[in-house]
């Protein structure tokens, strides 16, 4: 967002997922809506347990404004008769339910737009355009189809050929405002080979904030790890 939504504007949060990262940006969303000063009124989507799991990131959103933003849970029938992810069919199946999910509450709530937190699971709804009443936005996580451009890797195969067809058609979805994407790679190759409808396509750093500490703090952290103070170690994490 550039500019400051409009008072009457009504967006809509949507996320089913409850770990990992997924609160974490919800907060953040919040955090920057309230920096932005955006008067507008933004409904979250989420799970029961998320309510629960993560009181508090709702207490966060509630102590911005507590009329301005809501936290909505899908219904127990609803919930429970999403599919289990025990299986790439399942899978697929359960990504259409949650989508028609915010396709309803979409409808529901009269929102303006809605943001999808997590696109990736989504990109076949809107490849077909089973499209809600609103415009849609979305953050996508994982491309991989430009991996080829880069020194020694693999040439293209064919999975990374159809990823690179569904965004193509999610792209010319007239009901897609905006794509975000984490990797500024994908932005850059997509401009410069695709060039059409790239100005949806949009760079989103991640928005971590990476903690400092002093030197007596890590050798407090190496001391509490039984780490030899003279080694440097690297962390990575993930899904």
């Amino acid at each position: 967002m550039t500019s400051q939504p409009d008072s009457s504007a009504r967006l809509l949060l949507f996320d089913l997922s409850i770990y990992g990262h997924h609160p974490g940006y919800i907060q953040y969303f919040l955090k920057y809506w309230q920096q932005l000063g955006a008067s507008g009124t933004v409904f979250v989507l989420v799970c029961n347990e998320f309510l629960r799991e993560h009181r508090d990131v709702v207490e966060y959103g509630q102590s911005l404004n507590a009329d301005q933003i809501q936290f909505i849970a899908i219904s127990d029938r609803e919930e429970a008769s999403l599919r289990p992810r025990s299986n790439g069919i399942n899978r697929n199946l359960r990504n259409f339910q949650e989508w028609f999910l915010l396709c309803r509450y979409a409808k529901r709530l009269q929102v303006d737009h809605a943001l999808v937190m997590y696109y990736d699971t989504y990109q076949y709804p809107l490849a077909l355009r089973l499209n809600p009443v609103c415009s849609v936005s979305g953050i996508y996580f994982r491309p991989t189809f430009h991996y080829a451009t880069f020194a020694q890797h693999h040439s293209q195969n064919q999975n990374t050929r159809w990823e690179r067809f569904i965004l193509d058609r999610v792209l010319a979805n007239p009901k897609l405002h905006a794509l975000f994407s984490l990797d500024q790679f994908v932005v850059q190759y997509y401009a410069k080979e695709v060039k059409k409808l790239s100005h949806k396509l949009i760079h989103l750093a991640d928005p971590v904030e990476i903690q400092t500490y002093t030197e007596p703090d890590l050798r407090k952290i190496k001391t509490l790890l039984n780490i030899d103070p003279h080694r440097k170690l690297f962390l990575l994490f993930g899904a």
